[in-house]
């Protein structure tokens, strides 16, 4: 790798339909070109002993880490502060954490205006919309289309941005 060359960004989150929601997003954003349309980023699911294995067998080399992680509005903290020491201890500068309040379908709440309180959003989602963890990827479009908005409303879709702006 030579300089100039984009870093490989490794996003990992633990929501089983994450992985194929946040790739189709990435390929959205950069067909929009609002990240590097040449950075190297997948996504995969992790658990905390899987990540914390792929950390401290230092097995990313000169890969970017960005872990998503569930707070399930305060419910997963220890998982979620767990994995955020293990990321803070073991790789400096080549990590991002973004804690989302909820679960990732809090992004999808709020462009659509559905207020979930201190519901878990994909609750709200399937209450309203039908909406299943499967369908999770066909909300990609959707987010990318509305992201100014989410960046404005969303602290945790904001930090997803600009740590995929390092990518």
């Amino acid at each position: 790798m030579h300089k100039g060359d984009p870093l490989k960004t490794k996003i990992l989150i633990e929501d089983s339909y994450g992985p194929a929601f946040i790739n189709k997003l990435i390929v959205k954003l950069k067909e929009k070109t609002l990240i590097n349309t040449q950075a190297e980023i997948t996504c995969d699911k992790f658990g905390i002993n899987k990540i914390a294995r792929l950390i401290k067998a230092q097995k990313i080399g000169k890969t970017k880490i960005m872990v998503i992680v569930d707070s399930d509005w305060g419910c997963n903290t220890g998982n979620a502060k767990n994995i955020i020491e293990i990321c803070v201890t073991n790789m400096m500068n080549k990590r991002c954490t973004i804690k989302l309040k909820y679960e990732i379908e809090e992004w999808i709440c709020t462009i659509k205006k559905m207020d979930y309180g201190r519901e878990k959003p994909s609750k709200i989602l399937k209450h309203k919309s039908k909406h299943e963890k499967y369908r999770l990827p066909d909300y990609a479009s959707d987010i990318a289309e509305n992201y100014q908005e989410l960046i404005n409303e969303s602290d945790s879709f904001n930090q997803f941005i600009e740590c995929l702006k390092r990518a």
